[in-house]
C-alpha cells in the first residue's frame, strides 16, 4: 500500500530555543496511519504558486497517538521557517510514513544508539518503543550537540533512566556555556568509555554527514566494528 495524504492539526508547539521547536500533530479520526520506530514523513507547504515538501523523522514512540516533529529552522530555508511558527490549531498537511531506518530484529544484546543536534527525532521514537516492549535489553544513548540548550528532551532521558534500569544517557556538549556537569568535546571521544567491545552489539547513528563518517570512522577501523553492525541516516533539510 502507497503512503497516504494525511491532514493534521497542531495541538502543540513547544520551543526548545530560538530556531528548535516540537510540533505535536494530530491525525484525522479514523486515519490508519501506523508507522515504525525511525520512519519520517514528507511535510507539505505552498509558497507561491507551488508545493514544497521536506522530510522529517517522527520523533514520537508509535504507541503515541499524536505525531510528534522536531523542526529546525534555518533562516534561508523555504519550509522550516513556516513550520517554526505554526500554532495550536494550524492544519499541517503530511504524507508517509516512509523509510526504512527502523530497528531490525532480532536485535543485539545491546543497542547504541548516537545522535548529533536534531539527528535525536527517530532515535527518541526508538528508544521509546524498545524500553516500552523490553525492560531487559541494555540501551545506551550518547547524543553529542553544541550548547546546554540543545540538550533537547534533557528531563524526559533523565526520567527513562531513572526508571530503566537498562537505559543509560551519555550526554555530550562541544560548547558549554556555563556549568557543566556532563560530557565536554566530541561524541567520539565516548565510544571507548562506554563500548568495550563490539560483540553481540548495534550502533544506530543519525546526525550531520561529517559526524556520520567521523563515528564510523572510529567504530570500524578503530574499535573492530563490522559496518553490517551499523545503520545510519544522514541528517539536513531545510
Amino acid at each position: 500500500m502507497l503512503p497516504q495524504y494525511y491532514e493534521t492539526e497542531i495541538i502543540n508547539s513547544k520551543r526548545f530555543s530560538h530556531n528548535i521547536a516540537l510540533l505535536e500533530l494530530r491525525l484525522p479520526d479514523n486515519s490508519e496511519f501506523n508507522f515504525k520506530a525511525g520512519q519520517f514523513v514528507l511535510v507539505y507547504q505552498t509558497i507561491g504558486n507551488k508545493e514544497e515538501n521536506r522530510a522529517f523523522s517522527i520523533c514520537s514512540s508509535p504507541s503515541q497517538k499524536t505525531i510528534d516533529l522536531l523542526i529546525r529552522k534555518y533562516e534561508n530555508g523555504k519550509i522550516s521557517p513556516l513550520l517554526f511558527n505554526l500554532k495550536k490549531g494550524d492544519k499541517l498537511k503530511i504524507r508517509g510514513p516512509f523509510g526504512m531506518f527502523t530497528v531490525k530484529t532480532p536485535q543485539s544484546e545491546e543497542i547504541v544508539f548516537t545522535a548529533a543536534g536534531t539527528g535525536i527525532a527517530p532515535l527518541r521514537s526508538m528508544i521509546h518503543e524498545i524500553l516500552e516492549k523490553n525492560h531487559e535489553k541494555k540501551v545506551t544513548l550518547i547524543f553529542g550537540f553544541r550548547h546546554e540548550s540543545d540538550y533537547f528532551f534533557e528531563e524526559e532521558f533523565e526520567k527513562l533512566q531513572e526508571n530503566h534500569k537498562n537505559f543509560k544517557i551519555h550526554p555530550c556538549a562541544t560548547q558549554p556555556k556555563g556549568e557543566w556537569k556532563h560530557y565536554t568535546g566530541r561524541i567520539t571521544s565516548l565510544f571507548p568509555k562506554f563500548i568495550n567491545s563490539p560483540e553481540n552489539k548495534e550502533v544506530y547513528i543519525c546526525g550531520p554527514n561529517q559526524m556520520i563518517n567521523d563515528t564510523l570512522n572510529v567504530l570500524i577501523k578503530e574499535m573492530n566494528f563490522k559496518k553490517e553492525q551499523t545503520r545510519i541516516e544522514r541528517w539536513g533539510t531545510k
